[in-house]
């Protein structure tokens, strides 16, 4: 799941940053450089067409396919069997945090970089691009290792060292490779938080059958509550206080998904079969 969304950060917050800032020192003005983000989105649009296959690359098993009741599968009723889901909930809660902090990383940095901190825009693409390259890295990397160690403690390491990385933002100066190193570490952690978040914790507490509602509902809730009316309310503290307490606010709200993340129940399957041992072991020991 980390390397399948590892994709958006690379590309999307990467790399374009760095390329649409040198496109604006040889076409006309910021609108040529929008048309031209499309094109690649034509394209993909096209091989989508001629070559995306329907068909899955498995067998689905028997217990796969049984039919789930529609009133279960769909409606408000839906909705609130899932929220009483612990690590659904904690889930729904983590993700609007997450979200929230991306906007603070993809929406407000670059403004910070150049209206507070006092760098060009060349120089602000090339450090907003740790945001990318950071978010890749962290996917591939940390949502690999939950595998191994568990979701729970990586996703309080990862809400707590995004928290500590953007608070650090504010102590490093105008130095762009500090920046660089900071904001990094920062998109990291963040976006290796909200890959486990969004893909092995909400598919090991759907109920079987309800994957894709459970999916839907937190990345949904995320989508409009995270992305919308938190990163209204941030943008409108930000309009009040000023552009200085930008990284401060990411950081407050990754503090919130740290907490969060304590709370949840561990379902990575090494973590929980090597628990069962060490409890079977304790059991056998006291007989």
């Amino acid at each position: 799941m980390g390397l399948l969304i590892s994709a958006f950060p690379l590309f999307g917050l990467g790399i374009g940053p760095i390329v649409a800032t040198q496109l604006l020192t040889v076409v006309p003005s910021w609108h040529w450089v929008f048309f031209i983000s499309a094109v690649p989105g034509l394209i993909l649009a096209l091989v989508l067409v001629l070559r995306q296959r329907d068909a899955p690359n498995y067998e689905p098993s028997e217990e796969s396919v049984q039919p789930i009741a529609d009133k279960q599968a769909n409606g408000l009723r839906a909705v609130l069997t899932l929220l009483h889901k612990r690590n659904v909930l904690l889930s729904v809660l983590i993700t609007i945090a997450a979200l929230a902090t991306l906007f603070v990383l993809g929406g407000l940095v670059p403004s910070y970089l150049t209206g507070v901190v006092g760098v060009s825009v060349v120089e602000m693409g090339f450090i907003a691009s740790a945001i990318g390259f950071g978010g890749f890295a962290g996917q591939v990397l940390l949502a690999g290792l939950s595998d191994v160690w568990g979701r729970k403690p990586m996703a309080i390491i990862e809400s707590f060292g995004a928290a500590v990385f953007l608070a650090a933002v504010t102590q490093v100066g105008s130095a762009p490779g500090a920046l660089f190193a900071v904001l990094f570490g920062a998109s990291f952690f963040c976006f290796a938080l909200l890959s486990l978040v969004g893909g092995p914790i909400v598919a090991e507490a759907a109920p079987r059958g309800l994957l894709g509602s459970t999916n839907g509902l937190v990345i949904g809730a995320g989508e409009i509550i995270g992305s919308g009316l938190a990163a209204s309310l941030i943008g409108n503290i930000v309009g009040s206080v000023g552009l200085g307490v930008v990284p401060l606010l990411g950081a407050a709200t990754l503090l919130i998904a740290g907490v969060l993340s304590i709370a949840l129940v561990e379902t990575a399957p090494r973590a929980v079969a090597r628990r069962s041992a060490y409890l079977l072991s304790l059991g056998k020991e006291r007989t």
